[in-house]
């Protein structure tokens, strides 16, 4: 096995400062977020997971939408969401808890980050 090199000071195109020496502790992000968001989440015991995941992806489209104001983006966004609903709601409903749903869900309408990034967190912070 070969040591690893870390040369200092070295710069790339991308300036995250979380290099692979570097990253942030994810689950610890995501226990901040459950600690946030879990008092305000009301997800009843009788949720449909599969009508929850629809109004998720319909949420996401919505997200992207206001981001683009309507350009070119919006319209591709739109097609690729319709193309693959179906098996987008199936994964939803697989890999997330109602619970992590409905935190996607909120913070989408908070609008502090992207939706991939908050399926993530809200999986770590919400698990099935």
């Amino acid at each position: 096995m070969r040591p690893r090199v870390t040369t200092p000071g070295v710069r790339t195109p991308n300036a995250d400062p979380n290099g692979a020496d570097n990253q942030p502790d994810w689950d610890a992000m995501a226990a901040t977020l459950r600690a946030r968001l879990a008092p305000t989440l009301k997800v009843g015991d009788g949720a449909d997971p599969r009508e929850m995941c629809a109004r998720l992806l319909q949420e996401a489209n919505e997200f992207y939408a206001t981001l683009d104001r309507g350009g070119e983006g919006t319209a591709s966004a739109q097609s690729q969401l319709s193309q693959t609903m179906s098996p987008d709601v199936e994964g939803c409903v697989t890999q997330l808890s109602t619970h992590a749903i409905a935190c996607v869900s909120a913070s989408l309408r908070e609008q502090r980050a992207e939706f991939p990034w908050l399926v993530d967190q809200c999986a770590r912070a919400f698990p099935k």
